[in-house]
């Protein structure tokens, strides 16, 4: 995602057209626009994954912004507004699903497609696949390291019960050594 080249504490307009750039071969002059501080403020509220969806979903828009495939300007500005509205729900505190979270802004999406592809609504919905698929991805992989994480401790755990017995067992065996005994002498 553009995520992971930001450096989150400054993103302005220009980080924002390197990262379009970057990732998208797009070319588009941001300086005029609420764009970039939009998303850092998305970004600031979100939790990584609901960002992350949030940054898929609008890759039909993001990868688009060129001026032989749309009028950019109008684009920009009605994704500035789709934004700002996802970005007063966020604001709230509403805990659900990102594709629930993002319904509204993918319905906005849709109509901004409208006269860029023949199939909008199509474009819009791989986009918000792409998007469940990564977040599921996501979740799947934070499972994994937890898995792993919990054998590792328990790994030393053991081990560490494993040498306390072994100390003791080595404590016990130079006591009675010190006793003059240890060996079976009867016989």
């Amino acid at each position: 995602a553009m995520a992971d080249s930001m450096l989150w504490g400054k993103y302005d307009a220009t980080q924002m057209e390197l990262d379009l750039k970057d990732r998208y071969g797009v070319e588009v002059d941001l300086q005029e626009y609420q764009l970039a501080s939009l998303t850092q403020r998305l970004h600031d509220i979100l939790p990584p994954a609901t960002f992350a969806f949030l940054q898929t979903l609008c890759e039909p828009v993001f990868s688009r912004l060129r001026p032989d495939l749309v009028n950019v300007d109008p684009m920009v500005r009605q994704l500035e507004t789709a934004l700002a509205r996802s970005l007063e729900t966020c604001s709230r505190g509403v805990d659900m699903e990102p594709d629930k979270l993002f319904e509204p802004l993918a319905g906005s999406l849709v109509a901004m497609m409208r006269d860029v592809v023949s199939n909008p609504a199509k474009v819009v919905e791989c986009a918000r696949l792409k998007a469940a698929e990564e977040a599921l991805a996501g979740e799947r992989e934070a499972a994994r390291k937890a898995k792993l994480a919990a054998k590792e401790a328990k790994r030393a755990l053991a081990a560490s019960k494993k040498a306390a017995r072994l100390q003791r067992q080595e404590g016990a065996q130079s006591e009675i050594a010190a006793c003059g005994g240890g060996d079976d002498e009867s016989g």
